[in-house]
């Protein structure tokens, strides 16, 4: 009995598990918790991707990222970075019709719209990023709209179109050459994402090492007007 129990404390000290907004999950903390991986083999992680904030005071959690003012519901957390949105496509998809050589030309071409959602209304979308360069959009219209920023990402890596994603989803993508940033123009997101943890998460030091690897990644991603 001795002997189980110190192995499941041994476990319990090297075991993370982490909550994440699903788009967050997908195409940013996701990908960065293979270089975690890669850093400490001592440890073990299990990431759910959920749009519910969990009970993280409760313990349900060690660790939550998310957005904006849901940070209220939670006792513990710290800012992450504020991303801003960037207008992206595929080398096939510019290289089919041309490079945009002002932002007027893409109320031509084939526009990805991200449905954000009630709680994420006041997002960046197409309707902000031309009037920002000047452009009128009296005539722009979503003649596609998907459900989530990952999606359009995912349709935009396709050759479907030009989406406005943010950086965070979007930056090993254009590293790689799967995308590529088509305008210099970007718009901050309104808030930024931040993260919570558990109060016995700190305690463990695997919890306390990853606490503060998160937050300076984070850091890379944010935002510099």
């Amino acid at each position: 009995n001795c002997a189980r129990q110190d192995v499941e404390r041994a476990r319990s000290a090297s075991h993370l598990s982490i909550s994440a907004i699903t788009s967050l999950s997908a195409k940013w903390l996701g990908p960065l918790l293979f270089n975690w991986s890669n850093l400490r083999s001592d440890s073990t992680l299990v990431l759910d991707a959920s749009d519910a904030e969990p009970r993280v005071d409760a313990g349900e959690v060690d660790f939550r990222a998310s957005y904006g003012p849901r940070r209220r519901t939670h006792q513990r957390h710290a800012r992450l970075f504020t991303d801003f949105v960037t207008a992206v496509a595929s080398p096939a998809c510019i290289s089919a019709v041309g490079p945009i050589r002002h932002p007027r030309n893409l109320l031509r071409r084939p526009l990805l719209w991200t449905d954000w959602g009630p709680e994420y209304a006041k997002l960046p979308t197409w309707l902000e990023w031309p009037p920002a360069t000047g452009v009128s959009v009296e005539r722009l219209r979503a003649r596609l709209t998907l459900a989530s920023s990952s999606a359009a990402v995912d349709a935009a890596i396709e050759g479907r179109g030009y989406a406005l994603a943010p950086h965070s989803m979007i930056a090993s993508a254009v590293a790689s050459g799967v995308l590529a940033i088509i305008h210099p123009f970007v718009l901050p997101l309104p808030d930024s994402y931040f993260l919570a943890w558990s109060g016995e998460a700190l305690d463990k030091p695997i919890g306390a090492a990853f606490h503060a690897w998160l937050i300076r990644e984070a850091r890379r991603f944010d935002y510099k007007a």
